[in-house]
């Protein structure tokens, strides 16, 4: 049904239609954070 929906969409129309998503302000002490980070191997054993 959502396909059926979006071929009735003209292209120019869509190209009109924008999202907005709400992002929290990072403190400007975790950009500058001088601490070591995690390494590839480890991140990727605690997403698995």
């Amino acid at each position: 049904m959502l396909q059926h929906y979006r071929s009735r969409l003209s292209g120019p129309l869509l190209d009109r239609i924008d999202l907005h998503i709400e992002v929290p302000r990072v403190p400007h002490k975790d950009l500058t954070d001088q601490s070591p980070a995690e390494d590839s191997a480890t991140i990727r054993t605690r997403v698995n």
